[in-house]
């Protein structure tokens, strides 16, 4: 199966406070959570997983909420 989905690079500049928001956003952002903003149960799921990916590049960053 080939992967026709393209990977994009996004560049974010935030300050400590809004990142460490961003940070504990995206550590309580669940399905639950993210299903009454989605058009389907598909679209929830890739929200769910754009919010990890971002959660874990605010760890890189050296946010990472416990």
């Amino acid at each position: 199966m080939v992967d026709t989905h393209s990977m994009n690079v996004i560049s974010l500049t935030l300050d400590d406070p809004h990142a460490e928001a961003l940070a504990q956003f995206c550590k309580r952002s669940f399905l639950d959570r993210v299903r009454i903003f989605s058009a389907s149960e598909t679209e929830a799921r890739q929200m769910v997983d754009a919010i990890h990916e971002l959660r874990h590049a605010l760890a890189e960053a050296g946010f990472a909420p416990r």
